[in-house]
């Protein structure tokens, strides 16, 4: 609007057989690198999604793996599991939005099961 406004519609006209091709090939190539850019986010999209169904088995696998256990184990295993989902959905996804991560998960997890731990290192 400001070139517009400065410089007369003759003026312009001149350079029509010049812009235009030139215009035509800023466009395509933004086109271009827009279609990159879009199809590089869902890639990542779907790395994201891909790893988020695969630990979301792995807990559930051991959450169900759990009920062959006698029932002071199995309790303490599943306590963890139930722990750990909700810090990462709590703590860990509005952090990883900021490009941040938390170790509270694994720590949540591990103040569970390392009592458990210990003692079967000791005998």
């Amino acid at each position: 609007m400001l070139v517009r406004k400065k410089a007369h519609y003759s003026k312009l006209q001149l350079h029509h057989d010049v812009a235009d091709p030139l215009l035509s090939v800023v466009g395509t190539l933004f086109a271009v690198l827009l279609g990159f850019m879009v199809a590089n986010a869902m890639t990542r999209f779907e790395e994201a999604r891909s790893t988020v169904q695969q630990e979301a088995s792995a807990v559930g696998n051991i959450y169900r793996t759990s009920m062959g256990l006698p029932s002071p184990e199995r309790e303490k295993l599943q306590k963890a599991c139930d722990t750990y989902v909700n810090v990462v959905i709590d703590e860990e996804w509005p952090l990883l939005s900021q490009k941040k991560t938390s170790n509270a998960a694994w720590q949540s997890l591990w103040r569970h099961l390392e009592p458990d731990c210990q003692s079967r290192r000791q005998q």
